[in-house]
């Protein structure tokens, strides 16, 4: 006997670990199972595209693991890193005919695709999911005024102490961890380096000075060991209000990190 093919998406839906804090979150069963049925799952390899700046938007996307990188290549060739989106995320713009960013897998990920259009007329139809995709889309934008705010008058050291308070913070999650710590920087230090608005030169100048500072241990490329939570701090100059934000934030967004060959003021150490 075949099974049901409405009944195995649904079922994968259900099961999917981003329910918990995405879109899909305050969807009733009824749609739930709607949006199973529109969904296509993809598997994405790091560096390939979910979804090309100018593609004419026929899709967005919801992310279920993994990180997606959405960038912006300006005019003269530069490539920004507009930000970091994570599980339980919305890739793309459902009310813009063309993309202005491109999406592309940081790391091996797991997205679900919806065709623009019924994902739109679907939310139309059923309140709870319109008010589950306006709450998704409001903690994004406010991740991303948070991560600016926290990025400014800030030297590339800090920016990087507090990006790895951060990611510690969030993998460690209630749990206090105890010292050391080891931890697993998720995107490679190319992306890395883009994403605080730097160069890659720039970034291993200042792993190896929070190294010899005693703050932490460099591993390998992605792999570093935290020997102090609180001197890491202390170098991010992070005040009260600014560790809530970043212990509360799910999905390491920042605000346009230019990469380039060469450091504009602005990427100085």
């Amino acid at each position: 006997m075949m099974s049901n093919p409405h009944v195995l998406a649904s079922n994968r839906c259900a099961s999917c670990p981003s329910r918990a804090y995405g879109p899909c979150k305050g969807a009733s069963p009824e749609a739930l199972r709607s949006l199973a049925s529109l969904s296509t799952p993809c598997a994405v390899a790091p560096g390939a595209t979910i979804i090309a700046q100018g593609e004419t938007g026929q899709h967005i996307g919801v992310v279920r693991s993994g990180i997606v990188k959405m960038t912006n290549t300006t005019a003269d060739g530069r490539h920004m890193v507009v930000g970091l989106i994570e599980d339980g995320r919305l890739i793309g713009n459902a009310f813009e005919q063309a993309s202005r960013f491109a999406y592309e897998s940081a790391t091996d990920a797991q997205v679900c695709l919806f065709p623009r259009q019924a994902f739109l007329s679907l939310a139309r139809q059923c309140p709870d999911l319109s008010c589950s995709i306006l709450e998704t889309t409001q903690r994004q934008a406010e991740e991303i005024q948070e991560w600016l705010t926290l990025f400014n008058c800030r030297t590339t050291l800090q920016r990087l102490a507090g990006y790895l308070f951060a990611l510690t913070r969030r993998q460690l999650g209630d749990a206090p961890g105890r010292e050391p710590i080891d931890l697993n920087i998720p995107i490679p230090r190319k992306d890395l380096a883009a994403y605080l608005g730097t160069t890659t030169e720039t970034l291993s100048r200042n792993m190896q000075q929070l190294s010899r500072k005693g703050i932490l241990t460099v591993i390998d490329g992605q792999t570093v060991t935290i020997i102090s939570m609180a001197r890491l701090r202390s170098m991010a100059a992070l005040i009260g209000e600014e560790l809530q934000s970043l212990s509360h934030g799910h999905a390491a967004v920042a605000a346009g990190a230019i990469a380039g060959e060469t450091a504009s003021p602005r990427h100085a150490a």
